[in-house]
């Protein structure tokens, strides 16, 4: 990513080529922007007032919801499903269909992590206590 002004481009790691570019950070909540490519680099989602999910072959949106609706989503190492963390804990989510594969029960598990194989997600709530899900 490279910001100029109220601008953002993204841009490929490998080649330097252009992904999106002119994205306007005052159409974002609090101009931020937030990015999160799936390990296989095929999809991306931005945060802002929005949540899009993105094709990275040719800049179409796979879905989009209201962002307050969503909070901490990462990519499962296979980029097959979405985690979300909410009240209850971790949701795994299809990432093309948004239906619920698995819930992870515990705090609002934010942050987390996958195991890199993932077997399994770990995080730790605000008393200290690390959390981890085995996963399906």
């Amino acid at each position: 990513m490279e910001w100029f002004d109220d601008q953002v481009t993204l841009r490929r790691v490998k080649d330097g080529s252009i992904v999106r570019a002119d994205i306007q950070l005052s159409a974002y909540a609090n101009d931020h922007f937030f990015s999160h490519w799936s390990p296989d680099g095929k999809l991306y989602w931005e945060n802002g007032a929005y949540l899009r999910l993105w094709h990275s072959r040719d800049n179409t949106i796979v879905r989009q919801v209201p962002s307050q609706e969503q909070d901490g989503l990462h990519f499962t190492p296979d980029s097959k499903h979405l985690a979300v963390a909410t009240p209850r804990g971790l949701e795994l989510r299809d990432v093309l269909t948004r239906k619920l594969v698995q819930t992870l029960p515990g705090p609002r598990a934010e942050p987390f992590a996958f195991a890199p194989d993932g077997s399994f997600a770990v995080s730790c709530d605000k008393d200290g206590k690390i959390w981890k899900w085995r996963l399906k």
